[in-house]
């Protein structure tokens, strides 16, 4: 019998089956019903967890309230558990995408920080580590103290993606210029534009009221992107408008075509239907930390793993829990 169990919400089932099979085991089946009103049953009737490593697989997109309750679930039925005396040996949760992320801070007086509240309860809960992926903003791995946490940073992955699709697509060939759509990722976008030996081009973005964007002006217009194929790099694309916007403006400027690559794909609104009527959009890869439903798939967007840095993150967890208990 493995010492590690492991367990998904509704929202996160494939990538809970995928970081399983990275760590040796089988996805655990938890209960998870619904009465006639859709208030949520859970359970972990028959689970030994005693001095077993439990992985707790959730992300919370789009339905956010149904998806933060399956994630406080299955975590209230660890808590049952340990009452009846099954100690686990940890308690890993794996938020490879946070909801509320951009609520992080009060922008107006009387605002509720959300990303800080949802931190607050998860800490009610018996969780012991806390696994992000590429987050919003580092303040919200902060909300988590004093539960340790790791962030795991989605750039190999992105690389390993991109250069896979180098080989297969012929545009691959093209020069290639990195774009920071946004000054909040400038650092990361720089990072990948050193790792694929490609120019970086830096763009502002300014949010003049809620849920809007504006891309501002180029920082580096010296740069020519005339016959480049120009690879938009952020951490997610939820309405698409930033990549959207800053595509136009490189196509107008020359631009062979556009590719958009990103950790976390939500693809609200008309995101998808943007992407696809877009033509010089060539693709769009996002990553498995959020579930892509059929009626959203299109050649035009691949999907690549972050399971091969989850993994390593979740097992040097297990290991802080085992030295801990050791010093006990």
């Amino acid at each position: 019998m493995s010492n590690i169990l492991v367990f998904s919400g509704r929202a996160s089932s494939k990538l809970g089956t995928e970081i399983a099979q990275a760590l040796g085991v089988k996805l655990g089946q938890p209960s998870i019903a619904e009465f006639s009103d859709g208030e949520p049953n859970y359970s972990l009737a028959g689970q030994n967890i005693h001095g077993r490593h439990i992985v707790l697989v959730q992300s919370t997109p789009r339905s956010v309230q149904r998806n933060y309750f399956d994630l406080w679930g299955l975590l209230g039925c660890v808590q049952n558990l340990m009452k009846h005396g099954q100690q686990p040996a940890s308690v890993i949760v794996v938020l490879a995408f946070m909801g509320f992320r951009r609520q992080e801070r009060e922008t107006v007086l009387g605002e509720a920080v959300m990303a800080r509240i949802m931190a607050e309860f998860l800490k009610t809960l018996p969780v012991t580590h806390v696994i992000l992926v590429d987050p919003h903003a580092l303040e919200l791995a902060l909300f988590f103290d004093p539960l340790p946490v790791r962030v795991v940073d989605a750039l190999l992955a992105k690389v390993r993606a991109l250069r896979e699709i180098f080989c297969k697509e012929e545009w691959g060939t093209a020069p290639k210029r990195v774009i920071c759509p946004d000054t909040g990722r400038e650092d990361g976008t720089a990072r990948l534009a050193e790792a694929l030996g490609a120019p970086l081009i830096r763009y502002n973005k300014k949010r003049p009221s809620f849920n809007e964007t504006r891309v501002t002006g180029c920082r580096d217009p010296e740069t020519s992107v005339t016959g480049c194929l120009c690879i938009i790099n952020d951490d997610e694309m939820d309405t698409g408008k930033t990549s959207m916007d800053v595509g136009q403006i490189l196509v107008e400027s020359g631009a062979r075509g556009l590719l958009i690559i990103v950790t976390h794909g939500v693809l609200s609104g008309n995101a998808f239907v943007n992407i696809v009527r877009f033509p010089d959009v060539l693709g769009v890869a996002i990553s498995n930390t959020v579930y892509l439903p059929w009626e959203k798939r299109s050649d035009k967007i691949m999907s690549y793993s972050v399971v091969p840095e989850i993994a390593p993150a979740v097992q040097a967890c297990m290991q802080e829990a085992v030295e801990a208990e050791r010093e006990m």
